[in-house]
């Protein structure tokens, strides 16, 4: 091996390390794999940021805008209200469910289908009575399953599309990846319906209640000789912060409130209703001359007439994610108060304003209605109650489908690539303010954009260095004197496990090439490996860090790290089965 080759294969596994490690966030990973690779002369500096300009960042760009624009106007949300099943039968309503989230999926960000579909998911579970954990796992499967039976489906399709055209000449079109996507996706349904969610613990509590949010809230009583009467709420909620305790509100002739303005005086006789930790508010008694009164018992404390609470979810890119509620200034901001946040099946309480939200916190809302719905709008969050997901603006509704429909018809016949087909639809809904400028960037998945950007290049270097090159004969030799089928599982296997534990766009990008190797040592075509790949880039069932959606529903389903393995292992054993011998039937080996 060369000195450069050398270099760019420890690049190679310093960035599979710092993936797998979960420590920094994906996209930083990429940017500093990208800035090793220009110091190293791996990468020439003028061509280090060509990445964000490249044909398949934009066509995922733009298929984010598409995605959020069809969320935002109610068309999917009716459509899921529509088909909804009043049957309590689960295996009736995974049936509903997975099956619309894998149609949707093949044609918006399968990010996006899970949330339009997953507060109806978890409403439909409340209503009928069983744990939102045996829908929501097997849901974000499913639209994971339904990405691969299009091109636009998912990043990795577009990736292995792109690098086809450029190797070969020839890209991947619309429906070339429906054939055998559709067979494994049809398969996959039929087991998560079937069996998969019988794998799933039956513990697993629907975390959305917040059960026991009650002992961590008090009423303290203010009498006459307090030292707080005449004191603004600011400055009492000041002192109480302090305390590691959080002013929630404010009864005063018998009236709560959680509104009242900062510079309002707290007079003899007010309660004051707080959160904490239990030892916290066990340390007010006394304090102040108030009178620490029982926890709250119920939720009429917690909900004022002009109150509410609300469950909501952040998203994957939630500006709030790497933040605390004291850094975000949420109570003087948006005047609502985090009552308590969910993570990984574990409820935390108490004083939460050093507590840094991370991507699939689950966190329960307190405030008036209008500033909560501020609140989840600012955040980029999704709410989990029972939306009413009507379209507000059906010519809103009909321009986006209209132009979404013209531009998949558009990349269909070949009259256009994907990226300019769907950039133009993009500038329709901008003309015609179906997509506010405003909110432009906020359908953007700023970190998926900047993986792809930032590791398109290093691709390409690992690819011209011959690391690539070197990977694929090694798999060439473990293959040696076995079938066609058994390198074909290799690279499907292979490719799996990488998605698994990095991003799978990431993933595409490093075994496109590589699959490509094989074949080309192998002496066939390279389609049914690049399938594979494709394949294999979507299959991240293993863990919560493969793909954004299983981190989306982790909160919401109480599910622990260990659950995914249980549903997922025997889910990506079954697609290798189907794929291996199905993708050689469509896709020959013969050149």
């Amino acid at each position: 091996m060369s000195t450069m080759q050398v270099f760019a294969s420890g690049l190679l596994l310093l960035a599979l390390v710092l993936f797998a490690s979960g420590r920094l966030r994906h996209d930083v990973v990429a940017l500093v794999v990208l800035m090793l690779a220009v110091l190293g002369g791996l990468v020439p500096a003028p061509e280090a940021f060509l990445g964000f300009g490249h044909p398949a960042v934009i066509t995922v760009a733009v298929v984010l805008v598409f995605s959020r624009a069809l969320e935002a106007t109610g068309i999917v949300g009716a459509l899921a209200r529509f088909v909804a099943s009043d049957q309590p039968s689960i295996a009736r309503q995974l049936a509903l469910f997975c099956t619309l989230g894998a149609v949707l999926s093949g044609f918006v960000n399968n990010v996006g289908a899970l949330a339009m579909l997953m507060p109806l998911a978890i409403a439909t579970a409340r209503r009928h009575g069983f744990s939102p954990s045996a829908i929501l796992m097997p849901l974000s499967f499913a639209t994971m399953l339904g990405g691969m039976t299009t091109l636009i489906g998912t990043p990795p399709n577009i990736i292995v599309s792109t690098y086809r055209a450029q190797a070969f000449g020839e890209r991947f079109v619309l429906f070339d990846f429906l054939p055998v996507g559709a067979a494994v996706a049809i398969v996959g349904l039929l087991f998560l319906i079937l069996i998969g969610w019988r794998l799933i613990p039956r513990q697993r509590a629907p975390v959305e209640t917040f059960e026991g949010v009650d002992e961590y809230v008090a009423e303290l009583g203010v009498p006459a000789e307090s030292e707080l009467v005449d004191q603004s709420i600011a400055d009492v909620a000041q002192r109480l912060d302090k305390r590691d305790v959080v002013l929630l509100g404010v009864a005063r002739n018998e009236r709560w409130s959680s509104v009242l303005s900062t510079w309002t005086r707290i007079a003899a006789g007010d309660a004051l209703l707080v959160e904490g930790a239990p030892a916290a508010l066990g340390n007010l008694q006394g304090w102040a001359g108030v009178s620490l009164g029982a926890s709250a018992t119920n939720d009429a404390r917690l909900k004022p007439s002009e109150t509410i609470l609300a469950e909501i979810v952040l998203r994957p890119g939630s500006p709030p994610i790497g933040s605390t509620p004291e850094e975000l200034r949420l109570r003087s901001r948006y005047n609502v108060n985090v009552l308590g946040v969910s993570r990984e099946g574990a409820r935390h309480f108490g004083s939460l304003k050093s507590f840094r939200f991370q991507s699939g916190d689950v966190l329960l809302l307190q405030g008036a209605s209008t500033e909560v719905a501020d609140a989840i709008t600012a955040f980029d969050a999704l709410p989990l109650g029972d939306r009413q997901l009507v379209i507000n603006d059906p010519r809103a509704g009909i321009i986006a489908t209209v132009a979404f429909i013209a531009a998949l018809a558009a990349i269909a016949v070949g009259f256009m690539t994907p990226a300019i087909a769907l950039t133009l639809g993009a500038v329709v809904l901008l003309l015609t303010r179906v997509v506010r400028e405003r909110n432009l960037y906020r359908a953007l998945d700023g970190p998926v954009l900047v993986v792809l950007a930032a590791l398109i290049p290093v691709g390409q270097s690992l690819e011209a260095t011959g690391v690539t090159s070197l990977i694929g004969q090694m798999l060439l030799t473990v293959s040696t004197g076995q079938s066609l089928y058994v390198a074909l599982a290799l690279v499907l296997t292979i490719t799996m496990f990488v998605s698994d534990i990095i991003n799978n766009a990431a993933t595409a990008v490093i075994m496109a090439p590589i699959a490509a190797t094989v074949a080309a040592g192998l002496g066939v075509s390279a389609d049914p490996f690049l399938m594979a790949v494709a394949i294999g880039a979507s299959c991240a069932f293993l863990t919560p860090i493969g793909h954004q959606n299983n981190l989306l529903v982790m909160g919401p389903g109480g599910y622990r790290f260990g659950d995914y393995w249980r549903v997922g292992l025997p889910l990506e054993m079954l697609i290798i089965v189907v794929s291996t011998f199905l993708l050689p039937v469509v896709w020959r080996f013969t050149i």
